[in-house]
């Protein structure tokens, strides 16, 4: 996967309705109007490069214990940490209608659990199919490991994986 572009963040202009909203939260909470106001930059931390594991087609997630559902993307790609312990959702359409999968209940958090990952179902060309493109399907916990945990990013509208027991190998996604 081609190495993650680092740039500066543009100086960022105060959102002037979130500021008030934020006063006036600020105020309601401590019984008294808000005496300053400063804006926060957090660092994260980010891999400079991810190991390409193929074209995501699909997740197959339980959103509660009697529901599973398949999401489909289009245009993401599935990474890997270069040590394999990390799978990642690269670009394209990430956005989740929160409404349609029963999550808007969980709103206004701006980061939300969509739930346990039973499957994933990649595209990509593997020496040990001589370089035909084939669509692998990996289905997590199948050696009796622990399921990743779906993710959702409402601000920024983006997926992405915490937990899980699996490891990508050269043979592909193992646990």
């Amino acid at each position: 996967m081609p190495k993650r572009a680092c740039k500066k963040n543009p100086p960022r202009r105060r959102n002037q309705d979130e500021t008030a909203a934020a006063a006036a939260l600020s105020e309601q909470f401590h019984g008294r109007p808000a005496r300053t106001s400063r804006e926060v930059e957090e660092v994260y931390q980010e891999h400079a490069a991810l190991a390409q594991l193929g074209r995501l087609i699909s997740l197959t997630v339980w959103l509660d214990e009697d529901r599973a559902i398949e999401l489909q993307f289009k245009g993401v790609q599935l990474g890997a940490s270069p040590d394999g312990g990390q799978l990642y959702l690269v670009g394209g359409d990430q956005a989740l209608d929160l409404q349609a999968l029963g999550l808007d209940e969980w709103l206004p958090k701006d980061h939300i659990v969509v739930g346990d990952v039973q499957s994933v179902v990649y595209h990509t060309s593997k020496a040990f199919h001589n370089f035909e493109p084939v669509d692998y399907e990996h289905e997590f916990g199948e050696e009796g490991g622990e399921l990743p945990v779906l993710n959702y990013d409402v601000l920024s509208r983006k997926c992405y994986f915490t937990g899980g027991s699996y490891q990508v190998k050269p043979e592909g996604i193992r646990n």
